[in-house]
């Protein structure tokens, strides 16, 4: 692709202007992207609830942006819990019943799993804290 062209659906990685300046600058430049991932998840019509697949999805962002992943939260129907990709922030709509995350493949163990392992590191730090 050349840059100053237009960014022709490639929007991921360029940034459409107009150079409706005068400047000799080319118009559209190329942004510095990374990729990260995040996992997928799925509603069990059997078990009634969103559960989390193995597969992960590649998602891109700009590069000084935040690593964000969203997940449904314990008890979000399949009705409640609308992203149809677990890139980014939880929708406003979704929010709820939506968890957003930091980092790459944040979104891969339930609200749960992460509630008990903070009480659980929580108590362990009081004993060592009370102990000395």
């Amino acid at each position: 692709m050349q840059y100053g062209c237009g960014c022709q659906g490639n929007e991921i990685s360029c940034e459409e202007c107009s150079n409706s300046t005068g400047s000799q600058d080319p118009c559209n430049r190329r942004l510095q992207t990374a990729q990260f991932n995040c996992y997928t998840y799925s509603w069990n019509d059997e078990k009634t609830k969103w559960q989390k697949n193995e597969e992960q999805i590649t998602c891109h962002k700009l590069l000084e942006s935040e690593t964000i992943c969203n997940m449904p939260v314990e008890g979000a129907h399949e009705r409640n819990y609308t992203s149809t990709t677990t890139c980014g922030k939880c929708q406003k709509v979704d929010r709820a019943n939506c968890k957003t995350c930091f980092g790459n493949t944040c979104n891969s163990c339930s609200i749960k799993k992460v509630s008990v392992a903070v009480l659980i590191i929580t108590a362990a730090f009081a004993a060592v804290t009370y102990v000395i």
